[in-house]
């Protein structure tokens, strides 16, 4: 079993914020780069540290190539890459990445809601 317990509420609400809703994409163009990509500019930021652990965390209910897209999109154990780049190591199209990525950070979402967090 997954400990839980080193995320805190504001952890999994940060986490949302960066990611999306993960599912009201009204308001959002496809095109739009998600606020994470922030982040991403400064790995010793706390913000960024404290994002990678709910990450970490949560990743359990991942697949291997849920796990592959993000770690690489994150920065997580490696140089952060690109979509395109992600998409030619793993023999895809960079708009299957999106969609690898989109339906990870969803995954991670629902189970956040799911889960009680004190």
């Amino acid at each position: 079993m997954v400990n839980l317990s080193n995320i805190t509420k504001n952890d999994a609400a940060y986490y949302e914020s960066m990611v999306g809703s993960g599912g009201n994409t009204s308001k959002k163009s496809l095109y739009d780069r998600c606020p994470f990509y922030e982040l991403l500019k400064d790995r010793n930021s706390e913000e960024y540290k404290m994002f990678i652990k709910v990450y970490k965390t949560m990743q359990y209910i991942l697949l291997d190539r849920e796990k592959l897209v993000l770690n690489k999109i994150y920065g997580v154990d490696c140089d952060i890459k690109i979509l395109s780049k992600i998409a030619k190591e793993i023999n895809v199209t960079p708009e299957r990445v999106r969609q690898i990525r989109y339906k990870a950070n969803v995954k991670i979402l629902r189970e956040l809601r799911e889960i009680k967090i004190e």
